[in-house]
């Protein structure tokens, strides 16, 4: 079926056979980034400008256009947002991993150490990263419900114990 509308030269139809193609023209107005003038629309349409005034006038399009442009930068907005809270995501889950490795690190140290004390030191300093870890990593940090996966034996063994100990107020040397 053939239509009688002119084209224009970036090939949008002017109008239907029986006039302006309005629908087209409202759609520019409201939705183009360039946000075209009546008179701009009047050139692109071939259409009076005091033409496409008075139905923009009518049609209430300078509200559409508002809505419009409200809306979509409410969705950049939000898009924009899901991209840092997805980039921070990240950024938490390198730091826990990192946390990992320092506890990791920390508890070759105890089992290498010689003496007590020293073992304790590298201890505690493993316990703080796992800490660390699991909190990166959504897990819980009570220590009353503490799993260190991928431990071997001797390194879950040693931990074990500090990290089943739950700080209490009395607890800080101050008595």
């Amino acid at each position: 079926m053939a239509t009688n509308g002119k084209q224009t030269t970036n090939g949008k139809q002017t109008t239907n056979g029986n006039g302006p193609n309005w629908r087209a023209i409202e759609h520019a107005y409201v939705t183009d980034p360039t946000e075209p003038s009546a008179d701009t629309l009047a050139q692109r349409f071939h259409v009076p400008g005091a033409t496409i005034r008075k139905r923009g006038e009518r049609g209430h399009w300078t509200e559409k256009r508002s809505r419009f442009r409200e809306t979509v930068s409410r969705e950049a907005q939000k898009s924009a947002g899901e991209r840092q809270a997805e980039s921070l995501a990240d950024q938490n889950l390198a730091f826990a991993a990192k946390w990992r490795e320092l506890a990791e690190h920390h508890i070759a140290n105890a089992l290498k150490a010689e003496k007590g004390w020293e073992a304790q030191s590298w201890t505690v300093a493993a316990a703080t990263a796992f800490d660390k870890w699991r909190l990166g990593t959504g897990q819980t940090t009570d220590r009353k419900q503490v799993d260190t996966p991928g431990l071997d034996e001797k390194a879950a063994a040693l931990l074990a114990p500090l990290m089943r100990q739950v700080p209490t107020e009395d607890s800080s040397g101050d008595n």
